[in-house]
């Protein structure tokens, strides 16, 4: 079979982001750190040396106290969001108290599949609706806060991973202000794309991030801990950071995180953004009435993902005829792939069985420009059209 291109497009930027620049030169030198920087010795320092500045860094680039907020580095997202919610509900059952978890139709799988685990504690999961856009009804949510039995905690979601429909995150300080839960605001996908990803609310309870979506190495991620907030640790052991996640640090990768983020510190929004919508002008011509663009009429947007979805064609199939053509691109939250299931993302928001199982989602990168459109539009149109 003939290619339609003899170039790779990646274009899974959500699932997992190729290393940052900074991060590709930093490992090519394989100068690594490879010694325990709790060791006393001259290399052991040297690590340490390295995991301080990262961590002072990272306090700069988010704009949080150190004083206010412990930073606990972990394996990712997944390991972050389950230590902080179960670690609490544990803690809630040393003072005979409930946990009431709020999170959305709309969230992450390593967040939904919590339910079992704290019903087995004796704590509940409340499930929010969201509006066919994506949106959160912000009044309807505080209500439902308010009426709750037990301490809650809320999982508060400023970009969804599958459709870039994004919260105000001002939302998420006005539940916090009106119902004084416990608010973990599940940042995983902001960084780099979405305006004011590294202005952080310091009233705010808890942040959570994966280093691999943002140009980082895999497997290891960070939260911000506001201190005060009591969690029993999910890995104990040797008392590193403080006791809120033993274990050896990943030096090599929290240093990663480092030349990361200084990669984002220039980066132009807005050109992502006039590329993502150049793209999207193209794409609904190709798809007249045979598809639309999830979440399209939502207020807020991430800059770099579109979501669209052809109903009565399989995204497995989709993706496969893409994947042939040169373009990676994901069917769904990659962490819950390789199943022919509708998107539980898109089921949340109201959308078919049928309709749920033909989503596409294309995520763009930090250098996407305008120049760039035209020859993925033009695979895309030889792709779709050949299965629409």
């Amino acid at each position: 079979m003939e290619k339609l291109t003899s170039k790779r497009h990646y274009l899974d930027f959500n699932a997992t982001s190729p290393f940052a620049p900074s991060v590709s030169e930093w490992l090519s030198k394989g100068d690594l750190l490879y010694a325990n920087p709790s060791s006393v010795h001259a290399t052991g320092k040297k690590g340490r040396k390295f995991l301080n500045e990262a961590r002072d860094y990272i306090y700069k680039t988010f704009k949080l106290d150190p004083k206010e907020f412990d930073l606990v580095f972990h394996s990712g997202a997944s390991e972050g969001v389950n230590a902080l919610v179960k670690g609490r509900a544990l803690h809630l059952l040393t003072e005979n108290k409930k946990l009431n978890f709020f999170r959305s139709a709309t969230d992450h799988s390593s967040v939904r599949n919590m339910q079992a685990d704290l019903e087995l504690l004796g704590h509940k999961m409340t499930i929010f609706p969201v509006k066919e856009t994506g949106e959160i009804d912000v009044d309807s949510l505080i209500e439902e806060i308010n009426k709750a039995e037990g301490e809650v905690l809320l999982n508060f979601t400023p970009m969804n991973n599958e459709t870039g429909v994004c919260w105000d995150w001002k939302l998420a300080n006005k539940i916090k202000k009106e119902t004084n839960c416990i608010v973990h605001m599940d940042t995983v996908q902001t960084v780099g794309k979405v305006p004011g990803w590294n202005e952080l609310d310091s009233e705010m309870d808890l942040f959570t991030y994966s280093a691999h979506k943002f140009g980082a190495l895999k497997g290891v991620g960070f939260s911000f801990i506001k201190k005060g907030f009591k969690f029993r640790p999910f890995i104990s052991g040797g008392g590193q950071q403080g006791g809120l996640r033993s274990g050896t640090e990943n030096t090599v990768g929290v240093y990663t995180i480092k030349l990361a983020l200084e990669d984002l510190e220039n980066e132009d929004l807005s050109e992502i953004e006039k590329a993502k919508t150049l793209f999207e002008e193209g794409l609904k011509k190709i798809l007249g009435d045979k598809g639309h663009i999830v979440g399209e009429k939502a207020e807020l947007r991430a800059v770099n993902t579109t979501n669209f979805i052809t109903p009565g064609l399989i995204s497995q199939t989709t993706a496969i005829a893409l994947d042939m053509a040169g373009i990676d691109i994901s069917t769904g939250s990659a962490c819950s792939s390789g199943a022919v299931i509708p998107s539980k993302v898109l089921q949340g928001m109201g959308y078919s069985d049928e309709d749920a199982m033909s989503a596409i989602r294309v995520s763009f990168g930090p250098d996407f420009k305008e120049e760039q459109v035209k020859p993925i539009l033009d695979i895309f149109e030889k792709v779709l059209n050949k299965n629409l």
